[in-house]
C-alpha cells in the first residue's frame, strides 16, 4: 500500500536540502511507489548520459526514477542485498556514482560532492546492514538444520524417543 505526500514531503524536508531541480516530475511518483511501512532516508538528483534522474533511498530498497522528458519513464528498483559496492569519485564541485549492481554498474554523474558524499554513506550503511542481516539469517538456518541433524542423530541411536524428537523439533522449528 502507498503512502501519502504529505508524509513524503515531511521525510524529505528532515533530510534537510537536496537539489531537486530538474526531477520534479520523479518526486511527485514518490507517493505512489513507496509504502506507508517505508521511509525516505536519502535522495540525490544525478545525470546519466541522456536524462536527470533521482535515485531514492528508503530503508528497505533503493529506486533509481527516470519519467523521461516527454514520454515514458524507466524506473528500477534495487534491493540492497543484489548491490555489490558503492563508490564515488569527485571533482572540484561535483562527482560521480558508482552503482555495482551485480555485475551491472550505474554510473550517474554531476552529483554535487556535498549530497553525492552523504547520499553514498547512507547507502552504504543500508547496503552493510542488509548484508549483515542476511548472513544473520544464515547462520540461524544453518544452526537450527545442524540441530534438527543431531536430534536425528540421538534418535537414530536410541539415545532419545520418538516423542522427545518431536517435541525437540517443534521447539527449533518454532523460535
Amino acid at each position: 500500500m502507498s503512502t501519502t505526500k504529505k508524509l513524503i514531503d515531511e521525510q524529505v524536508a528532515k533530510l534537510g536540502y537536496v537539489s531537486l531541480w530538474g526531477v520534479h516530475k520523479e518526486r511527485r511518483m514518490l507517493p505512489k511507489i513507496i509504502d506507508e511501512d517505508e521511509e525516505v532516508i536519502g535522495l540525490l538528483r544525478v545525470f546519466t548520459s541522456a536524462t536527470i534522474v533521482l535515485l531514492v533511498a528508503t530503508q528497505k530498497r533503493l529506486f533509481i526514477l527516470d519519467r523521461r522528458a516527454f514520454y515514458g519513464s524507466d524506473n528500477k528498483e534495487i534491493s540492497y542485498l543484489q548491490i555489490a559496492n558503492v563508490r564515488f569519485e569527485t571533482g572540484l564541485f561535483f562527482g560521480q556514482l558508482i552503482i555495482d549492481d551485480q555485475g551491472e554498474d550505474h554510473c550517474f554523474g554531476w552529483a554535487y560532492k556535498r549530497e553525492l558524499r552523504r547520499f553514498c554513506n547512507i547507502l552504504g550503511d543500508q547496503v552493510s546492514e542488509f548484508r549483515e542481516k542476511s548472513v544473520q539469517a544464515d547462520e540461524q538456518y544453518l544452526s537450527t538444520a545442524d540441530e534438527l541433524k543431531k536430534l536425528w542423530d540421538l534418535k537414530e541411536a536410541g539415545a532419545i524417543t520418538v516423542d522427545e524428537f518431536k517435541a525437540q523439533k517443534k521447539r527449533l522449528l518454532l523460535r
